[in-house]
């Protein structure tokens, strides 16, 4: 009995930061990561681990249009 109550209220928190992360994801123009997203909704108050985030995108089917940005930073700063 207080399993079911505990699974609702954790659906009902997924279903909230689901919301929530694919509002942000929408704003930054497809450019956030799990990182800045988790940075984001820690300043709004929500503190939530990148695993838990990483999850929810993949199950959206959210990733980033430079997946390589690190890569290219990197390789820049290599070079000067």
């Amino acid at each position: 009995m207080f399993r079911r109550a505990d699974r609702s209220r954790y659906e009902e928190e997924q279903a909230q930061l689901t919301l929530q992360m694919q509002q942000i994801f929408d704003e930054s123009q497809q450019r956030f990561g799990t990182e800045k997203i988790r940075i984001i909704l820690a300043e709004n108050g929500i503190h939530v681990g990148k695993k838990r985030i990483r999850g929810i995108m993949q199950e959206l089917g959210m990733e980033c249009i430079r997946e390589n940005a690190k890569a290219v930073i990197f390789k820049i700063g290599m070079s000067s």
